[in-house]
């Protein structure tokens, strides 16, 4: 008898606990305040490419699916389909993300269509095809998890093709260009006519690039000519859109590096979930960012898209409903701009072209060019202007007694967030004839006093 009363005794305790339990279930709210945070891979997961928006000025419109072609202004956060077109004019400056960690950036001036964006988080798949109607895009590939995994982009007369690396790829006119930036890229040029592939793919790896137009296309088809890389000149490489897009990749590259660190054993699938958990965290407080901008009372509403197709999905909910609350936001502002010449401005001569960039340093520290972005004006009569960071040196009618001109170069760069103008500018420096032999200056103080204000140094006399 008293065997039967501690049984029942011990299942009446054992049911009181289960109800005990149940009522702190995540529907009371309590078990959710004892438990840790959720992972990032449990807040939002990142299904479907995602746009963040460098500089204003980027588009989308739905003129490949049937829908409406009127542009929208996209937002950082927002999502794109197959199907999207997207635009940017000439300050506009973006990057689309996918699943996998991949990126492509796009410049400014340019137009493309995501033809194909698909990803299977269970094999992990990812087929990408980007469309380039004009201007230029940069892919950031990292290496493709399953061999059905692809990476084009394309022009009117050529695909480009990867499996793991970074290249540009630029359209102007019928003319088409690719530049090798990591391993190699296969560019298989295209009939215009035909639409058909013309021989066998060219390869195009680190530091080499290919170019060529419809004409070169037929001169190859009959047997006229060959493709043919060739290494990147000076002039290619210090474009702004390929400078700016490869320092990027140094960034992309330190994040990703940081991440493997965190894998002692660098097993490949732990390394992809990390990357995946990471771009998904970096998604989190990009928007949280744009959501405490639009609930200032001073902002103005800042609402989705009319397109249906862009949506923010679990991101938003996860964040209106507090979850991810546990990590930091940091935000980097700019701080100052400066301006930094590609080449030494001790010996610059009437006639040549001087470089600058004008760079921004932002609040935690990294750097980022503005050069295209910035407004350039010349101080002194030392030449002009004649393209963003490009100085014509030529000596003005003011400085022809003296043979020598000096000056300096200033760039504004305006905050297109909060209309702040950062301004910077360069070290005074000589301009010579070309007839003329530089010779350095002892001092720049020298080098501004005209030569009879300058009190000459006592030759020691012998005997004393």
């Amino acid at each position: 008898m008293k065997k039967a009363i501690f049984i029942v005794v011990f299942l009446i305790v054992i049911v009181g606990i289960g109800l005990y339990l149940t009522q702190m279930t995540p529907t009371g709210g309590n078990l959710a305040k004892m438990t840790a945070s959720p992972s990032v891979s449990e807040i939002v997961e990142v299904s479907q490419p995602w746009i963040e928006v460098l500089s204003a000025g980027v588009y989308i419109s739905g003129a490949e699916t049937g829908e409406s072609p009127a542009k929208t202004e996209l937002k950082t956060g927002d999502e794109v389909i197959a199907g999207s077109v997207i635009e940017t004019d000439k300050t506009g400056l973006a990057e689309i993300h996918f699943p996998d960690g991949s990126v492509a950036r796009v410049d400014s001036d340019t137009k493309l269509t995501i033809k194909n964006a698909s990803y299977d988080k269970n094999t992990e798949t990812l087929v990408v095809k980007i469309g380039l109607a004009l201007g230029r895009v940069w892919s950031k590939v990292i290496g493709l998890a399953t061999p059905e995994s692809s990476w084009e982009v394309e022009t009117s007369n050529a695909v480009a093709t990867v499996r793991g690396t970074a290249f540009g790829m630029e359209i102007v006119g019928d003319e088409t260009t690719v530049v090798g930036s990591e391993n190699e890229v296969e560019v298989q040029a295209i009939g215009p006519k035909s639409g058909k592939p013309i021989e066998k793919p060219t390869k195009v790896i680190k530091g080499m690039f290919l170019t060529f137009k419809n004409q070169d296309i037929i001169d190859v088809a009959y047997g006229r000519k060959a493709f043919a890389a060739k290494r990147i000149t000076a002039a290619l490489a210090q474009k702004e859109w390929i400078t700016r897009f490869q320092k990027a990749d140094t960034s992309f590259d330190e994040r990703i590096n940081s991440v493997k660190s965190n894998i002692t054993d660098n097993d490949p699938i732990k390394i992809r979930n990390e990357i995946r958990m990471d771009m998904a965290k970096r998604l989190i407080e990009l928007r949280k960012e744009i959501l405490q901008n639009t609930a200032s009372p001073s902002a103005s509403p800042s609402p989705v898209s009319g397109n249906e197709n862009l949506k923010l999905g679990n991101l938003s909910n996860a964040i209106s409903s507090g979850l991810g609350q546990e990590l930091s936001v940091t935000v980097a502002k700019p701080v100052s701009l400066e301006i930094a010449s590609a080449q030494p401005l001790e010996k610059i001569t009437e006639g040549s072209a001087v470089i600058f960039k004008s760079i921004l340093t932002l609040s935690d520290g990294s750097k980022k060019a503005v050069t295209d972005l910035s407004e350039w004006k010349v101080s002194g009569s030392i030449g002009s202007i004649t393209s963003p960071g490009t100085l014509a040196a030529k000596i003005g009618t003011l400085e022809l007694r003296a043979q020598t001109a000096y000056g300096y170069v200033t760039a504004s760069w305006k905050d297109p967030k909060t209309g702040a103008i950062f301004t910077g500018k360069s070290v005074v420096f000589n301009v010579y004839p070309k007839t003329a032999t530089p010779t350095p200056t002892p001092s720049l103080l020298k080098s501004l006093i005209p030569p009879l204000l300058i009190k000459p140094t006592p030759t020691p006399t012998q005997g004393r």
